[in-house]
């Protein structure tokens, strides 16, 4: 299944012609970006040369219109922008009055006149494995009299979201259960999350362990629970060292399988402080692969 967007704008007004426009690259209509990761920023600058045909007195206004097709059969983020000089360009087709002069400054346009001007796309890549086309056109339209108007450039931009390098086996939510304990037997009332990733291939990834309670010390990974009086020391298992909330640890992972180990402890905040009641203390552990 896919996802089709259709960009082409049509009025019975538009009188064309006025700009005539090179494609932007020599290679077609297609600006191929390669393999990316999932959720990758990707920026792309188009270059656009144009000449008149004939006079626009006054300025042209460029607006964009554009939309994903996907073969994931999943929806893409929208373009985080696109830019001219660092202005964002409105969306619209042909009539569009838009914010935004070619050449900057905005000033008329004289027949035979060259003009060069560039659009930056900053886009988000899709999360989900697959091949993507970003399709996109940039309109040209008289200030004064939105009737002329011309596509001054279009193209698609495409790239593929690889398959994660690894995958979680033990599933994406770990739950731990530290039963009943009193003050006296505190020290023993921990629990260690045992989480087993199978990976493609040698891969370098970074762990960072982010708690959704509130952070007492990052240093020695100390976070509130939600029982008062009631804290959670978090640290790894294989070196018995606190987490740092502040910073991510890297692994070498091989491939096949491997695992990350937490170890969970709660922590009275004061000798004289018994808390009664049940409570909970949750994390978000991210993996990035290098």
């Amino acid at each position: 299944m896919s996802i089709t967007v259709s960009l082409f704008s049509t009025s019975a007004l538009a009188i064309q012609g006025g700009a005539r426009c090179t494609r932007p690259y020599s290679g077609g209509e297609i600006w191929r970006v390669g393999t990316v990761s999932a959720g990758q920023e990707i920026t792309v600058t188009i270059d656009i040369s144009c000449i008149m045909s004939f006079t626009y007195p006054f300025d042209m206004n460029l607006s964009q219109l554009s939309g994903y097709t996907t073969y994931p059969g999943v929806p893409a983020p929208q373009a985080k922008s696109i830019t001219v000089k660092g202005a964002q360009l409105m969306q619209g087709g042909f009539g569009t009055q838009g914010n935004v002069c070619p050449l900057g400054a905005c000033r008329s346009l004289q027949q035979n006149v060259r003009f060069y001007s560039s659009v930056t796309f900053k886009l988000e890549a899709g999360v989900e494995p697959g091949y993507y086309e970003f399709k996109w056109q940039v309109f040209g339209t008289h200030r004064s009299a939105p009737q002329y108007s011309d596509e001054v450039n279009a193209g698609v931009i495409t790239y593929t979201v690889e398959s994660p390098a690894c995958d979680l086996v033990s599933g994406a939510a770990v739950n731990l259960y530290l039963g009943a304990f009193s003050g006296s037997d505190i020290s023993t009332a921990n629990q260690t999350a045992n989480i087993a990733v199978s990976c493609k291939k040698d891969v370098q990834v970074t762990a960072k362990l982010t708690p959704s309670q509130s952070i007492i010390n990052s240093t020695p990974g100390l976070s509130a629970t939600t029982l008062s009086g009631l804290s959670m020391v978090s640290c790894w298992a294989d070196t018995g060292q606190p987490v740092d909330f502040s910073a991510a640890r890297t692994f070498s992972f091989k491939s096949g399988s491997n695992s990350l180990r937490l170890r969970f402890t709660p922590r009275l905040n004061g000798a004289s402080t018994q808390p009664v009641g049940n409570f909970s203390s949750n994390y978000t552990l991210t993996l990035n692969y290098q």
